[in-house]
């Protein structure tokens, strides 16, 4: 498997003690998840526009399932910087953020368990609110 820069992806080895192991999630449900998700974004009126800018899908879509990797079964799959990602982006309010959440949570109370979703859902809210405060600290800098 290789990750959108053309590089080997590192194995997908869950650490046992990840949030995502004890309620069941795994690769194939994150992939699942990732490309719904972004389906609904893609359509979205308010967040659509924000990801026009992305031309490979994709490879997009391979990054974000190795992200949510990294996040949910701590396998070590992405490399990279979220938050610096999103600083740059023009346009992007607080509103939109709270938008994300509510179609990232749609998607996944659709295609996971109440347990599985609530791992997904606190780890989504955390990364939000962390991009947010990175944003505010930037617009003050």
């Amino acid at each position: 498997m290789r990750n959108d820069e053309g590089s080997p992806t590192r194995p997908r080895t869950p650490y046992v003690k990840a949030p995502g192991i004890a309620v069941g999630i795994g690769e194939e449900l994150i992939r699942a998840v990732v490309e719904a998700f972004y389906v609904r974004v893609r359509a979205d009126a308010d967040l659509g526009p924000i990801f026009q800018r992305i031309l490979d899908w994709p490879a997009h879509l391979t990054r974000m399932c190795d992200f949510w990797s990294s996040v949910i079964l701590i396998t070590g799959a992405y490399k990279g910087d979220v938050i610096g990602q999103h600083l740059p982006l023009p346009g992007l309010t607080e509103r939109h953020f709270g938008r994300w959440i509510e179609l990232f949570e749609a998607t996944t109370r659709e295609f996971c368990t109440p347990q599985q979703a609530a791992v997904f859902s606190l780890r989504a809210a955390k990364i939000a609110e962390a991009i947010k405060a990175a944003r505010r600290r930037s617009a003050q800098a």
